[in-house]
This record gives C-alpha cells, sequence and structure tokens, in this order.
C-alpha cells in the first residue's frame, strides 16, 4: 500500500527485529493506550519464571498492562504467543506489588511515586494482579485470522481483557 498526504510515496518496511517494535512501544505506550486511559512505561523485558514480559506498562490508576510483541515471520505469532501472555498473568497472580517491584529492577516503584495517588497505588496494584486484573496486549505488525480468532474468543468468554493491535512500519 502507498500512502502519501504530500505527494511523496511512503512505503510499508519490515521492523528489522522484534526488539525493534518492543522499543517503539517503550517509547510511545500511547500506540497501545486506550481514550482516558495515559498509560507510563514501566520495563522491557521484565523477568519472571513464566518468561521474559516484552512491555510492561501502567495507568494512572493502577491497571498493568503486559505486552508481548511477536512480528508476523515469527511462527509463534500465531497460538503460542497467546498462551505465553496467558502464562505471563497466571504467574503475575502469585506477584506482590514488592515482588513485581522487584522484577523491574525497581522501576515500578519510581513510575508510582510520581502519581499522585502514590500512597493507595501499590495495594491497587497487588490487588489487581492477584484477581487477574491485568490488560494483556499482543502487539503484532501483521495479525492472522487464527490469532485474531482466538483474542475474540477469550475476550468475548472470559473476564481477561487481552487486545491484539497491529502497528505496521512506513518509510
Amino acid at each position: 500500500m502507498i500512502i502519501s498526504n504530500t505527494g511523496l510515496k511512503i512505503e510499508q518496511e519490515e521492523y528489522k527485529d522484534e526488539n525493534e517494535l518492543q522499543a517503539l512501544i517503550f517509547e510511545h505506550p500511547e500506540l497501545i493506550g486506550e481514550e482516558g486511559a495515559e498509560l507510563v512505561s514501566i520495563a522491557r523485558e521484565v523477568n519472571t519464571s513464566a518468561g521474559r514480559i516484552d512491555v510492561l506498562t501502567i495507568t494512572t490508576n493502577g491497571t498493568i498492562t503486559l505486552v508481548e510483541v511477536k512480528l508476523g515471520r515469527n511462527g509463534q505469532s500465531r497460538r503460542e504467543v497467546l498462551a505465553q501472555i496467558l502464562d505471563y498473568i497466571s504467574e503475575l497472580t502469585n506477584y506482590s506489588y514488592f515482588k513485581l517491584n522487584a522484577a523491574t529492577n525497581e522501576e515500578l516503584g519510581k513510575v508510582v511515586d510520581g502519581f499522585e495517588n502514590n500512597a493507595e497505588l501499590p495495594r491497587i496494584i497487588e490487588d489487581n494482579l492477584k484477581n487477574g486484573l491485568v490488560r494483556l496486549v499482543i502487539v503484532v505488525d501483521e495479525s492472522n485470522d487464527d490469532l485474531r480468532r482466538l483474542v475474540e474468543f477469550v475476550a468475548r468468554h472470559t473476564y481477561l481483557r487481552v487486545d491484539l493491535i497491529e502497528i505496521k512500519k512506513y518509510l
């Protein structure tokens, strides 16, 4: 597809790797945000016993978002990515605020300290984690029918909040 608003051709390009797309989301969390909820990036490559969470963000009201990034050319961008992000949330339901803060090398605490309601947020975050009230976001450069179908099923038939977001790169 060619896109232009100045008469110059803008063409789609592939991301060189998943790290490039991860960095973009970390630097610009508004790309995956929701209206009325400001997302603030906490950390990338957060180590858990279930694996590394690509990007971790938070809203000012204490809602954590786990982001898993996959490129369409990665075979895991199909069903496996949904299982992967569900594994992360199942692991985090066992985390306290302090354990998550430690996993982010204290970055969570630094971000929370900057919020107006910072005194109550650790308890809110911990309650949200324990109850699985975390937003799960799968970011791909190109989605496929299988992944869309699975994400829609989980969204319709569970209380889990799973979003699938496509972010393409253009020159």
